[in-house]
C-alpha cells in the first residue's frame, strides 16, 4: 500500500509539473509574441509535446544535450504556429526560454548543493524550485510588458506583498525538501505540498488577473460611457448651432419685407441703418459659432464656453484649426471634452475663476495647452496620477486616463503639471500618416 502511494505521488507530481512547464511557457508567449491563433492544429501541437515531456521524465531515452536541442526545436514550431509572428522570432524566443530555464535550474540545483542537500531528493527539488523562480520571473515581466497591463495596475507596494507569495512557497518547499532530505519517510509529504503550493500561486495569479480583467472592463465601459456624454453633447451643440441658423433664414423673410417698405419711403437711412444692424446680428452670430475654425472642436469650445459663462468664469480661447485635420473626430472629441470638463470642475470651486485655451496646428502637428485655476489642495495625487474630486468618482475618475490613450494614438505626449494653483495640461498630436512615413 505505502508502495503504491509513493508511485501515484511520483506520477502525479512528474505529469504536473510537465504541465507547470508547458503553462509557464505559454505565458511567456503570450507575452513576447504577442495574439495567439485558434485552431485544432494548435492543440495537436501542445498535446503532443507535453506527452514528449511527461514520457522523458519517467524514461530519460535521450541525452541532455540532446533533449535540449529537441525542446528547442519543439518549442519554435509550438511558437510559430500558436501566434502570429515570424519565424526568425519563434527561434529566438525558443533559444532564449530554453536558456534562462536551464539557467534557473543551474541556479537552483548550486545552491540546493551549497545548503548540503543530498542526491536523494535533489532532482524533485531542483523541478519545484526553477518552476517557481521562472513563476515569479514570469509576473515581473508581465508587469512591464505592454500586455502586462494587469498586474501593472498594482501599485508597487501591492505587487511587492503579491510578489512574496512565490517566494514564501519556495522558501517553504526549500524547507520541506531538506526535512525529506534527513527523514525520507517524508519525501512523499514534501512533494504532495510542493505540488499544491504549485498549485495555489498559479491559482492566485490566475484569479488575480482574471478579477482585475472583469474591473478593466468595466473601466473600459465607463469610459465609452464618457465618450457617449461628450458625442451627445457635441451633438446637441451642432443641434443648437442649426437652430439659430434655421430661425435665422426664418426670420430673414420678416427683415426683407422691413428693408423693403422702408426703401418704398425712399428712406436711405433708415435702409443703410437696418441693414447694417442685420449685418452686425449675422457677424456676432457667427463669430460665436466659429472659434477656432474646425467644427468638431467648435461645438465643444462653444459648449463649454457657455457653461463657464454661467459660473462666471473668465473664458479666455486662442485657437486657429482648420476644417479638415488629419485626426478623428471621435478622439478630437475624447481630448477636449474631458479636458474641458475637467478644467471647468476644477476652476468652478475657486474665486476669480479663469480658463485659458491654446490650440494651433502648424506643420501637421497640433498643439493643445488647457489652463485653468484650482485650489490645489483639494487635488488627489495617488501613485504618481491626479485623481478625480468629483461626487461618484468611479463614474468620472477616467478623464485624464481616456485623454491619454487617445493622444498615444497619435503617437503623442501630454504632460499635467499643478503648480501655484495652475492646473496646466499640454499634450500634442502627431497624423498617423506622417508617423507611418517615417517608418518607411
Amino acid at each position: 500500500m505505502e508502495y503504491m502511494m509513493e508511485l501515484f505521488i511520483f506520477v502525479v507530481s512528474k505529469v504536473l509539473l510537465s504541465a507547470f512547464y508547458l503553462f509557464t511557457v505559454y505565458q511567456y508567449m503570450k507575452i513576447f509574441l504577442g495574439e495567439a491563433r485558434k485552431g485544432w492544429l494548435k492543440t495537436i501541437l501542445w498535446s503532443t509535446y507535453f506527452i514528449f515531456q511527461v514520457v522523458y521524465k519517467f524514461i530519460q531515452f535521450l541525452s541532455p544535450q540532446f533533449f535540449w536541442v529537441i525542446t528547442t526545436i519543439s518549442l519554435m514550431i509550438l511558437a510559430y504556429f500558436s501566434f502570429h509572428d515570424s519565424q526568425k522570432k519563434s527561434f529566438l524566443f525558443s533559444v532564449i526560454i530554453n536558456v534562462v530555464w536551464m539557467i534557473a535550474e543551474v541556479i537552483v540545483m548550486l545552491f540546493l548543493k551549497y545548503s548540503g542537500m543530498s542526491e536523494r531528493v535533489l532532482i524533485d527539488a531542483c523541478g519545484f524550485l526553477a518552476t517557481m523562480m521562472m513563476l515569479f520571473i514570469l509576473q515581473i515581466l508581465k508587469r512591464r510588458a505592454e500586455s502586462g497591463e494587469i498586474l501593472g495596475r498594482l501599485s508597487t507596494w501591492r505587487f511587492i506583498v503579491l510578489m512574496l507569495v512565490p517566494l514564501f512557497s519556495a522558501l517553504l518547499i526549500h524547507v520541506l525538501f531538506c526535512i525529506a532530505d534527513k527523514y525520507l519517510e517524508f519525501s512523499g509529504t514534501a512533494v504532495m505540498t510542493g505540488l499544491v503550493l504549485l498549485v495555489i500561486n498559479y491559482m492566485i495569479f490566475g484569479i488575480y488577473e482574471w478579477l482585475v480583467q472583469s474591473a478593466g472592463m468595466k473601466e473600459q465601459m465607463l469610459l465609452y460611457e464618457r465618450q457617449l456624454e461628450l458625442y451627445q453633447r457635441q451633438t446637441q451643440e451642432r443641434e443648437k448651432r442649426v437652430t439659430e441658423q434655421r430661425q435665422l433664414r426664418h426670420d430673414m423673410k420678416h427683415h426683407l419685407i422691413a428693408i423693403l417698405g422702408v426703401a418704398k419711403h425712399e428712406n436711405s437711412v433708415r435702409t443703410s441703418s437696418y441693414i447694417k444692424a442685420l449685418l452686425e446680428e449675422w457677424s456676432s452670430s457667427e463669430r460665436e459659432s466659429r472659434i477656432s475654425g474646425n467644427s468638431v472642436v467648435d461645438s465643444l469650445l462653444g459648449y463649454y464656453r457657455e457653461q463657464a459663462e454661467e459660473y462666471n468664469i473668465r473664458f479666455e480661447c486662442e485657437a486657429k484649426l482648420p476644417e479638415d485635420l488629419p485626426f478623428e473626430a471621435g478622439r478630437l472629441t475624447v481630448i477636449f471634452g474631458n479636458l474641458l470638463d475637467n478644467a471647468l470642475e476644477g476652476s468652478r470651486k475657486t474665486e476669480d475663476a479663469w480658463i485659458l485655451i491654446k490650440v494651433s496646428y502648424e506643420k501637421g502637428v497640433l498643439f493643445l495647452n488647457i489652463r485653468n485655476i484650482c485650489d490645489s489642495k483639494q487635488l488627489k495625487f495617488s501613485d504618481g496620477k491626479y485623481i478625480t474630486t468629483k461626487q461618484e468618482p468611479e463614474n468620472h475618475g477616467y478623464g485624464l486616463k481616456s485623454v491619454k490613450q487617445a493622444v498615444e494614438a497619435y503617437s503623442g505626449s501630454m504632460e499635467v503639471e499643478c503648480k501655484d494653483n495652475v492646473f496646466d495640461v499640454a499634450l500634442v498630436l502627431f497624423p498617423k500618416s506622417d508617423m507611418q512615413m517615417g517608418f518607411l
